[in-house]
């Protein structure tokens, strides 16, 4: 799998392989991640989830599904028809760009947030590609 562009690796723990997804944590929430690859993980492995920048989503209050991360806003970069944010995330920094953001998508550094994954988006990589 080739990449271009940023990509943020976030240590995951498979929970379990299904038919045509993986079931991973991160941070305290659950994940499922397609099955397009096949990496050689079993349950219990550690792994690692790359997300793009574009596959994450910042929210003020938390998912009702129970299914976001409380951060930090650490950096703030407006261009206009996209907004680039640096998150401290559990003691990492990830990377989250939103498109054409509103008003109300516009966060100053250290604002409270709550990141959100956006599963389809998501690849699980074992550890050891790092």
């Amino acid at each position: 799998m080739d990449f271009i562009g940023r990509a943020n690796f976030v240590p995951a723990r498979v929970n379990a392989k299904r038919e045509d997804s993986w079931s991973v944590s991160v941070q305290g929430i659950n994940l499922e991640i397609p099955a397009s690859a096949s990496p050689d993980l079993r349950s219990g492995d550690e792994a690692l989830v790359l997300a793009r920048p574009e596959s994450i989503r910042l929210h003020l209050e938390p998912a009702p599904s129970g299914r976001s991360i409380k951060g930090t806003v650490q950096r703030t970069f407006y261009l206009g028809s996209l907004a680039e944010y640096d998150i401290e995330v559990g003691g990492q920094t990830i990377s989250v760009v939103l498109h054409d953001p509103k008003a109300g998508d516009l966060h100053e550094p250290g604002a409270t947030v709550y990141v959100d994954f956006l599963d389809a988006n998501l690849y699980l990589l074992p550890k050891s590609s790092a």
